[in-house]
């Protein structure tokens, strides 16, 4: 990630990490391609790039760079493609777009399912989970178990119920002991 850049930094020659799918290598000419644009000077996502041609490679090094920063400073590594446009002027990235991301499929993965149009840091990834969880992640995905949970308890209640309802009988201990051993088992943390 650039993160650990300062602000003041200008690396000459700075190269993205790429990952590329197995079988998915370049061709040659592909290839070259990308070694073109790794030896490319590396104009810093954090300085002005005013004085950059939006047309030169320079600026869309750049602006893959500001994309690649902007992405690894996210929750869960990846954006909808029109959320990361709408920062275009704001961020002098005038060349940013779906075709961009799309040249770059060593740097880039986009998924093109559904209405919005998603795009990932593959660095960031194994597979489909991420790499290095954000504690609001692990949060989050914390919270959706213990909401399936809750949905399960409330189904077996609700089967429970019917259960007395037809049987005539109470069984609240058998409810108190199951609870007990979902937080024993670690499904609950408490």
């Amino acid at each position: 990630m650039l993160s650990h850049m300062s602000r003041d930094s200008h690396a000459p020659n700075y190269e993205f990490e790429m990952f590329h799918p197995k079988g998915g290598t370049p061709g040659r000419r592909e290839f070259e391609r990308i070694a073109r644009f790794q030896a490319l000077p590396f104009p810093s996502p954090y300085e002005d790039a005013v004085s950059l041609d939006p047309a030169s490679p320079e600026a869309e090094k750049r602006t893959v760079g500001v994309v690649h920063e902007l992405l690894s400073l996210t929750i869960d590594k990846k954006s909808v493609i029109s959320r990361i446009s709408f920062f275009k002027n704001e961020f002098n990235i005038p060349n940013c777009s779906e075709a961009l991301f799309e040249r770059y499929p060593g740097i880039f993965y986009v998924s093109h399912s559904g209405d919005h149009h998603v795009v990932f840091l593959k660095e960031a990834y194994k597979g489909s989970e991420v790499l290095e969880k954000s504690p609001l992640l692990l949060i989050n995905e914390h919270l959706v178990r213990l909401m399936k949970l809750g949905r399960a308890h409330k189904r077996h209640q609700n089967t429970h119920v019917e259960d007395e309802e037809s049987h005539g009988s109470s069984d609240e201990l058998s409810e108190i002991e199951q609870h007990e051993s979902l937080t024993k088992t670690g499904d609950i943390m408490i």
